[in-house]
């Protein structure tokens, strides 16, 4: 594979890119249906404080996405967090990740945020390394809390 960044477009995601985005998803560790990324596509497009950006390379159609939302809270001034980044395993190492890192980068300074946030795993070493590189800093370490709701 000789794909590298400067094979690569970044455009913003449609709706008929559900099934590679996906896939992508899967690879991140998170499985869902296409009819499922569907509904969320449908939201997510229709909300001017998110976005997600692909990156296309020649082989494969969609090698990555980034999701990015604007968040704002009390505790400090609006930011854009990274919900999701992941680029295709066959895809990794070759500048693709930084390109659609940049490109949320410049949304959230078009936007009017200075501080961009996210969140990874602490079993994913590799991204931390990666994110260290691209300048972001550790801030804080922190558990997740979930409660699933009945529907009444």
């Amino acid at each position: 594979m000789k794909t590298n960044e400067h094979d690569a477009r970044i455009r913003r995601v449609e709706m008929n890119d559900a099934p590679e985005i996906t896939e992508l998803a899967h690879q991140l560790g998170y499985p869902t249906s296409v009819e499922s990324m569907l509904r969320r596509l449908q939201v997510i497009l229709n909300n001017p404080g998110q976005i997600i950006f692909t990156v296309d390379i020649p082989e494969k159609k969609t090698a990555g996405y980034i999701h990015a939302m604007r968040h704002v809270s009390l505790e400090h001034d609006p930011c854009v967090e990274v919900g999701g980044l992941v680029i295709n395993q066959v895809y990794r190492k070759k500048g693709l990740g930084k390109l659609l890192l940049s490109a949320a980068e410049k949304w959230a300074k078009d936007i009017g945020c200075r501080q961009i946030r996210l969140h990874s795993n602490v079993i994913r070493e590799e991204s931390h390394r990666f994110y260290e590189v691209m300048g972001y800093t550790i801030t804080k370490s922190q558990y997740q809390f979930v409660k699933t709701l009945d529907r009444e």
